[in-house]
């Protein structure tokens, strides 16, 4: 051990002046929009953003409009009119009603965004700048004077100045609608209602003045032609100027001034020749943004020509060969401190791999380059501590009670600083002393709750330091624990510590201070052994009493040591990255996790994690295992590869816009087409069967993290989440009436619901139409009906047949036959003749009347008079009393009238297949009762014909008979026939028939 000489007056010199320092935080992390995004040029003049939320750059090459994604370029095209006069847009405004101008050289011009071009009001002279007053005329300020532009007349008048100076460079409106003007000659201010034009009394001189500007605060700014920056106190007519001054870094970056602008919250930015300049009131001075070597997030370039603060709040500036720059003013989630050679009194090294915020607010870091460097987050400067490389490299640093500062070291030993005596000591490892410090190579320190400081090593075990005796005391008794390297300290509730290791077990371990024995937390536990993996970089007990743990290679830990049980939590559960670096908690608990891939934030109620990198300001995706600390007010540190970040829990929020979101593309088969208006539908044709569209959330904050979701109401039956993907493509969509919608997030999640929207109707072909289909109907039904009509003519045409060849025959081939009866009747009464004779004669008479009366059942039969059903079953009945004469029969019929119409051919096989079975009866059954029933159900009609005969076996009778007419005649109309019989059984016959 030995006292450590020359830093101690320094060390305490400067912990003094951290505490008298005064100051705020002055870096802002800058984006950029350049020609590799698409700009068209880097020359950028102007700055606005539209209506709609899209961003407008007015470059000396072309107007670029900006989504967050892409770059739409709008040039002159001398073949077309509705372009831009030229390509050089020194200014844009949004009027207010909603209306983008371009100022250019020789033009006013109003952009159309309905059809997407641009219609022009001719200036006479050059066109500077452009302001609206309070009745909504444009003011133009030209090299030929004043111009005044009546949009509601679309009138343009000129005016000039009371001192004949034609140059009029730049305008701004003042606080009770007054038009500041700056010339060649000084400052003037415009009365807009009478067109009056007054030298203004703030500024009496006659040299050229640069753009004025009042603020909020009651001071009018301006700059005085390359001579420095004037403020005026529009009250007391106070005059203060600001010039650049080499010993003050807080004096005015640069004396020409290229523009003024006052932020909403009334904070004044100066665009100089040499960056961007943003007025301290606290301190009178100005804090300089200016492009830094090989730091991406700094300001672009250095001469500033535009301005402009978006909806959202972010300031972005247009510079000259630098493109743009934009930055979230008052969301700067996470101050970034590194090391720049162009800064002697920043960080002096890139690697912090120790840091500490101590009781005083100081802040302590080790970095890459030796020593100790101390940090004053309100004065922002650095100040470092032993550069001697002897030193080593500070790796871990702890505070105990007393206020005693020790720094570990990667292999020079432990310092002790003691503030109250500023006094320094260093413990160096000895191998002939047992009392010395166990190793130089020091990995982790901890103060206890009795105060006791413990020192973990790399890869030598653990130590206690004794205050008494100023000595050290070795743990590591057990062979299993030879070789551990001790990277975090942590005490539980029951005063247990535990350590988090390199080597060995990957859960650590817990040392015992009442034994002094070690033990493996959880070894008992199989859930322990087989889940947890990787070395324990960092750890946490919260309040119910569970243990996180960090692994590195393993993710994140919950341990309940009263269960025994773990939950792990890596990657696919929202860990931005498996291998844990540092932990620390936030007062509600939330766990900031430093990983080798970003920071998670882990809410352990709801188990999700919010993950940042470096678009969210980090100081590089990679931290260093360690390197983390939490300070007195709860402010959180990080250190990494490229410095370190420092912020504070609670104000890292979300980001609370919801963004606009705008339909950008619309395309059919692959080829772009021109959006419709507001309010108006695009229509399609059934042969543009693949559309597509284009959208975007106009959130600029981050927008590759935009969330995206879109559907096609009468198609689509929910939301398509689209994650980043900002298109969507549809194909082969039935004719009608759809409506497509797309939806949007900022970075943060925060949806806009409502989205946009576009409806879109699809024409059906000509064969699909409602004229067509109903002129195919009245075609069909016509067809339908002439065939009706020819179908009804030939029934007619068939009954009228058939009623008169039933006629003819009854007419004339009945009375026939009838006449040949009597006529052989009448001969074989009156002459002799033989008896074969006689006989013949009486066969034809015989022949004749059987024939007369069959031609009678034919002419019933073909007589449309008789074909309804009911008909058909009187002349069975009178068939049954005719036939079966002499045999008792009973005829059952259908209770009500059936008025159906039997067709013929039915007809005619229904009654011949009942004289056939009636006939069957009387010949062969010598039946002495007959039954008949017929019945009529819903278009059925059934006959039933039972008797009491001998019956017959239907195997043994032979093929030709009656039988077989009857199955014939059955099948030809579709009828059911079951015949039933046995020997001296009697016989059933059973008929069923559908009439149609």
């Amino acid at each position: 051990m030995r006292m450590v000489p020359g830093v101690i007056a320094l060390l305490a010199c400067f912990i003094v002046l951290l505490h008298d320092a005064h100051g705020q935080t002055t870096d802002l992390k800058f984006d950029h929009v350049t020609v590799e995004q698409g700009l068209s040029q880097d020359i950028v003049n102007a700055i606005v953003q539209d209506s709609q939320g899209f961003m407008w750059f007015g470059t000396e090459d072309g107007l670029n409009r900006y989504d967050g994604h892409s770059i739409k370029v709008y040039k002159h095209n001398p073949l077309d009119s509705a372009s831009i006069t030229t390509n050089s847009a020194t200014f844009l405004m949004v009027d207010k009603a909603g209306t983008l101008w371009v100022l250019t050289s020789s033009a006013m011009s109003r952009y159309d965004p309905s059809r997407d071009q641009f219609s022009h009001t001719p200036i006479d002279g050059s066109a500077f700048d452009a302001c609206e007053d309070d009745l909504g005329n444009i003011w133009l300020g030209t090299g030929k004077g004043l111009v005044k532009f009546d949009i509601r007349n679309n009138k343009v008048s000129s005016h000039s100045l009371p001192s004949g100076d034609g140059s009029v460079f730049s305008l701004s409106k003042s606080k009770s609608g007054m038009i500041w003007l700056s010339t060649n000659s000084g400052l003037y201010q415009l009365n807009p209602g009478n067109a009056t034009i007054v030298k203004s009394n703030l500024y009496t001189g006659t040299d050229p003045v640069s753009p004025p500007l009042e603020d909020s605060h009651g001071y009018l700014w301006y700059g005085l032609n390359g001579a420095g920056l004037s403020r005026v106190n529009m009250r007391t007519g106070v005059v203060e100027m600001f010039l650049p001054n080499p010993q003050d870094r807080r004096s005015l970056a640069d004396p020409r001034i290229l523009r003024l602008f006052e932020d909403r919250q009334g904070t004044m930015w100066v665009a100089t020749f040499n960056g961007l300049d943003r007025y301290d009131p606290a301190t009178n001075g100005f804090i300089h943004f200016q492009p830094r070597p090989n730091d991406r997030h700094s300001l672009a370039a250095h001469r500033v020509y535009s301005i402009f603060q978006d909806r959202d709040g972010a300031l972005w500036v247009g510079t000259y060969r630098g493109g743009v720059s934009r930055t979230d003013l008052y969301n700067q989630r996470f101050a970034h401190y590194y090391h720049s050679q162009a800064n002697p009194d920043g960080l002096p090294a890139d690697n912090v791999l120790a840091i500490m915020e101590d009781s005083s607010g100081t802040v302590w870091l080790g970095t890459d380059r030796g020593g100790v460097t101390l940090f004053s987050r309100e004065s922002g400067k650095f100040t470092t501590l032993f550069t001697d490389r002897g030193w080593g490299n500070a790796s871990a640093f702890e505070e105990d009670r007393k206020g005693r500062i020790w720094i570990g070291t990667q292999g020079t030993g432990l310092v002790g600083f003691d503030r109250r005596t500023n006094t320094l000591k260093q413990y160096r490892h000895s191998r002939s002393d047992s009392s010395s410090i166990g190793d130089d190579g020091i990995q982790s320190l901890f103060v206890d709750s009795e105060g006791v400081l413990w020192i973990g090593f790399s890869d030598k075990g653990l130590d206690r330091y004794d205050e008494r005796t100023d000595s050290f005391t070795h743990f590591w008794p057990d062979r299993r624990f030879q070789g551990i390297g001790v990277w975090n300290i942590q005490e539980d509730r029951n005063g247990l510590l535990w350590l988090g290791s390199v080597y060995g077990s990957s859960v650590g371990y817990c040392f015992h201070r009442s034994t002094q024995t070690f033990t493996i937390p959880g070894e008992e536990s199989q859930a322990v052994k087989s889940l947890v993996r990787g070395s324990v970089r960092a750890m946490y007990q919260d309040s119910s009493g569970a243990f996180w743990l960090g692994a590195w290679s393993g993710g994140l830990y919950r341990i309940d040591p009263a269960t025994k049980s773990v939950t792990q939590f890596t990657e696919l559960d929202g860990l931005c990255n498996n291998f844990v670096k540092g932990m620390l908690a936030d007062k509600q608990e939330n766990l900031w996790i430093s990983t080798e891939n970003g920071l998670s934030r882990f809410n352990p109620r709801t188990r999700t994690f919010k993950n940042f990198t470096t678009r969210d300001g980090l100081q590089s995706n990679f931290f260093w295992s360690g390197s983390y600390s939490r300070g007195r007010d709860g402010r959180m540190y990080f250190g990494g590869t490229n410095g370190f970040n420092s912020f504070h829990p609670d104000s890292i929020k979300d980001n609370p816009n919801i963004p606009p979101i705008v339909i950008t593309g619309f395309s059919i088969l692959n080829q772009p087409k021109i959006l419709p208006s507001a309010g108006e539908e695009i229509t399609l044709s059934h042969t543009q069967d693949f559309f597509s569209f284009e959208f975007v959330a106009l959130n600029f904050t981050d927008p590759a993290k935009n969330q995206y979701a879109y559907m096609m109401e009468g198609f689509d039956k929910d939301w398509i989440h689209s994650g980043t993907r900002r298109y969507a493509a549809y194909t082969h969509l039935d004719p009608g009436h759809y409506m497509f919608r797309a939806r949007g997030s900022n970075n943060d999640g925060v949806w806009n619901e409502n989205g946009a929207s576009i409806a879109i109707t699809i024409i059906p072909p000509y064969w699909q139409t409602l004229w067509f289909r109903s002129l195919i109907i009245l075609l069909v039904a016509s067809i339908l009906y002439s065939l009706y009509r020819y179908r009804m003519g030939r029934l007619l045409e068939v009954e009228g047949l058939r009623s008169r060849i039933a006629a003819d025959l009854h007419d004339d081939v009945g009375s026939n036959l009838s006449s040949i009866a009597i006529a052989s009747q009448l001969i074989g009464r009156k002459i002799e003749l033989p008896e074969n004779e006689r006989l013949q004669l009486a066969e034809i008479g015989t022949t004749a009347l059987r024939t007369s009366e069959m031609m009678k059942e034919i002419v019933w039969l073909i007589n449309p008079k008789n074909d309804l059903l009911d008909d058909l079953l009187l002349k069975m009945k009178a068939v049954a009393e005719s036939v079966l004469q002499g045999i008792p029969y009973t005829f059952t019929g259908p209770q009500q009238k059936i008025a159906e119409k039997v067709d013929l051919d039915t007809k005619r096989n229904l009654y011949m297949m009942y004289k056939e079975i009636l006939n069957n009866v009387v010949q062969h059954s010598s039946a002495s009762e007959v039954s008949i029933a017929v019945t009529w159900n819903r278009g059925k009609l059934t006959l039933l014909v039972k008797d009491n005969g001998k019956g017959f076996d239907p195997a043994t009778v032979p093929p030709g008979n009656g039988l077989d007419n009857l199955r014939v005649r059955s099948k030809r109309i579709g009828g059911e026939l079951e015949i039933l019989s046995a020997l001296s059984g009697g016989t059933t016959v059973r008929l069923a028939v559908e009439i149609t």
